[in-house]
């Protein structure tokens, strides 16, 4: 049975549609003004989608870009109170409905996640940082790793490649990690091996040193000296690209 509304709830959910859709002004005692709101409302989200999808903004054109946005505004009930959480629900809007656009973008999904995660990495809770050395020895030290850091599996390079031109050519496997940097907590993203992933998780999961690194390398490479060097190349990246912080702490 639905509820009966009233008067202002009626005219509460009538400005609501009119926020959204811009179309049929309800009458209030300040209907000169009322458009004034629609225009800060939508002006605050389109600044918002535009900030979160630079990328995806520049491949298309500009009613393109603006007729996504509307379209979002308009049908979609945001469930969150932060509007820095509404591009998430912007992409799963999408996922969902199909874009309005005659471009076929076989990457879209993959793009609208990739800067998404940008934010939610940026914004993400701080995590506990283990204490460590910046000094130790690679090949028999405890690594300490970056907790904050997402890795990311994608099928197109929208990572490195103009997104204009990328084709279906450029289709294959690729790897990106974004991490927020312990010390100027920026977000910041690196290309990755396969290899270099496997390892970035193992030093996620357990205590790791260089030893247990081995075992992953070893199934890419049969050679053991060429696995110590990739190993110690891998720990150089990561500690330059500060997904590695450093050494664990040993005790005086």
């Amino acid at each position: 049975m639905n509820a009966i509304l009233n008067p202002t709830e009626k005219s509460q959910i009538h400005f609501g549609q009119y926020i959204r859709s811009g179309k049929n002004p309800p009458k209030t005692t300040v209907s000169d003004n009322t458009h004034h709101y629609r225009e800060l409302v939508y002006s605050v989200i389109m600044d918002t989608m535009s900030n979160a999808y630079p990328i995806l903004k520049n491949f298309l054109n500009a009613k393109e870009w603006e007729n996504a946005v509307q379209y979002f505004f308009e049908n979609h009930k945001s469930q969150t109170e932060q509007i820095w959480k509404l591009p998430f629900e912007f992409y799963e809007f999408y996922l969902e409905n199909p874009f309005p656009t005659k471009k076929i973008i076989p990457f879209l999904n993959e793009l609208m996640y990739f800067e998404w995660l940008e934010i939610e990495v940026f914004m993400m809770e701080d995590l506990e940082f283990l204490p460590f050395s910046e000094k130790g020895n690679p090949k028999t030290d405890v690594l300490i790793p970056n907790p904050e850091i997402k890795i990311l599996p994608l099928q197109y390079p929208i990572h490195n490649k103009a997104t204009k031109k990328i084709t279906e050519k450029d289709k294959g496997q690729y790897f990106v990690s974004l991490h927020r940097d312990y010390y100027d907590k920026q977000v910041k993203f690196n290309e990755l091996s396969l290899p270099f992933v496997e390892m970035l998780v193992l030093l996620n999961e357990q205590e790791t040193t260089f030893i247990d690194l081995y075992p992953i390398l070893k199934k890419y490479e049969s050679d053991s000296e060429k696995i110590s060097e990739q190993i110690l190349e891998f720990i150089r990246f990561a500690l330059e690209n500060n997904l590695i912080l450093g050494y664990k702490k040993t005790r005086n």
